[in-house]
């Protein structure tokens, strides 16, 4: 008599290896940002690992950074477009942008005009127009993941915001957003304040600190050696421009010299990170642009012109927004028009990138409020209370993890990089939509 087959039970071909926690964390960690972001969908195990912040910390240690544009609407609809940053590793000249749909972002600011306070880790605060005195709102976000905070209320009504920022302090694991306020916006003297919310904190606290007395702040700010920096007329002399830098980390104020004198009054002064080092873009009026670089950082006379760039780039990308140097010396710009190119100071050559929604077409040309951000996965409602929360030792993002593992499942020895594909093709079998 032959034997009948049985066929498995149902929970019986659904059973495999479970696979120990720090083996999936590295695995994970390794993964490109946009597969590891899509992974948390797969199951329920899935997302609570893909959102530990753990898994956040090692994920950024280990992958290179790699920058990705944001461009934000100033329009009625305030939509807002991230550029997939993978385009620039193989420098293509079409780059894709994908929809993000911030959560609350129309319905929490009465005007459309926002501001891009600043960026760090992959986190973006945003802040409306700051020329009226209110306690402005501040929404702190993760483009990537959605997650996002809004800041208790500033007490400080009576005070007109002349500057904001938002930085890291690397020591402590603290993200601070600083407002720079002053009484009056008329006088050429008064009183100046400033106050820090520390996110994790329940309130804003006022740093009496040296505040020099400031004019005037440009909004863009840069964040170099754990300080941020703005364009700023500091004294009681209106003309007189220079770098302010407030040190996040002690919450120091500092000035910083330009690194030329002064032409004329029309002379504008952009700054801008490259290679690491604090610059400035100085626009003379006369078409060009030149790159000045602040090697030894806090040094003036370390200061050093860098590239120009010729009255022809200046003119096709006259209304220029940010740049960041890429690894084989090229620049990468964004400007404020909503413009994407590449630009070879050797050979003084400009390539224009076309950006493409992500359902097809080119992106209109009316975005503004560019800026460069750094992907990660990091919640802003959760930074920095992982450490505070648990009694275990912190992972620092400067942090070097490695672990050399196989592991045995039912036909043999699975390689990383075969899982990893693995896992490509299961994120693709759910057909789950990019970022």
């Amino acid at each position: 008599m032959e034997k009948q087959e049985t066929i498995p039970s149902k929970n019986k071909r659904r059973k495999c290896k479970v696979l120990p926690d720090d083996v999936l964390m590295d695995i994970f960690s390794r993964l490109p940002l946009k597969t590891l972001s899509n992974s948390k969908w797969v199951c329920k195990n899935w997302y609570v690992l893909v959102r530990h912040p753990l898994l956040a910390q090692l994920h950024f240690a280990r992958n290179p950074l790699l920058p990705c544009p944001l461009f934000h609407s100033q329009h009625q609809d305030r939509e807002s477009y991230l550029i997939d940053p993978e385009h620039f590793v193989n420098h293509e000249n079409s780059a894709t942008a994908y929809h993000l749909q911030l959560k609350d972002v129309k319905n929490f600011f009465g005007t459309r005009y926002l501001e891009v306070v600043g960026t760090v880790n992959g986190l973006v605060c945003f802040s409306p127009y700051r020329y009226a005195y209110q306690p402005l709102p501040y929404y702190i976000c993760n483009p990537i993941t959605r997650d996002y905070l809004i800041p208790p209320t500033s007490p400080m009504v009576d005070y007109r915001p002349l500057g904001n920022g938002f930085g890291f302090d690397s020591l402590h694991n603290e993200y601070k957003v600083i407002r720079i306020l002053r009484e009056s916006c008329w006088k050429t003297t008064g009183d100046m304040a400033a106050e820090v919310f520390t996110l994790g904190s329940d309130s804003w606290r006022e740093i009496t600190t040296n505040v020099p007395f400031i004019n005037f702040m440009e909004p863009c700010n840069v964040l170099v050696n754990g300080c941020l920096h703005w364009v700023a007329y500091v004294g009681n002399h209106v003309g007189k421009r220079a770098i302010l830098s407030f040190n996040v980390e002690t919450e120091q104020f500092d000035v910083i010299q330009m690194p030329t004198k002064e032409g004329s009054y029309s002379d504008s002064y952009d700054l801008m990170v490259l290679g690491g080092h604090l610059c400035v873009m100085i626009n003379n009026g006369l078409g060009n642009r030149e790159i000045q670089v602040m090697k030894d950082y806090g040094v003036h006379s370390s200061w050093a012109k860098k590239f120009v760039l010729e009255p022809k780039a200046v003119n096709l990308f006259f209304s220029w927004g940010q740049m960041i140097e890429l690894k084989n010396g090229e620049i990468l710009f964004i400007s404020n028009s909503g413009e994407l190119g590449y630009y070879y100071h050797q050979t003084k050559i400009f390539s224009i990138v076309k950006i493409f929604i992500i359902k097809g077409g080119p992106v209109k040309a009316d975005l503004s409020s560019p800026i460069f951000l750094t992907g990660s996965l990091f919640s802003p409602n959760n930074v920095g209370y992982y450490r505070r929360a648990e009694d275990k030792p912190f992972l620092t993002h400067r942090a070097i993890f490695s672990w050399n593992f196989t592991w045995s499942v039912t036909k043999g020895d699975i390689t990383f990089a075969a899982f990893a594909n693995q896992l490509k093709l299961l994120i693709f079998f759910f057909n789950v939509t990019c970022i």
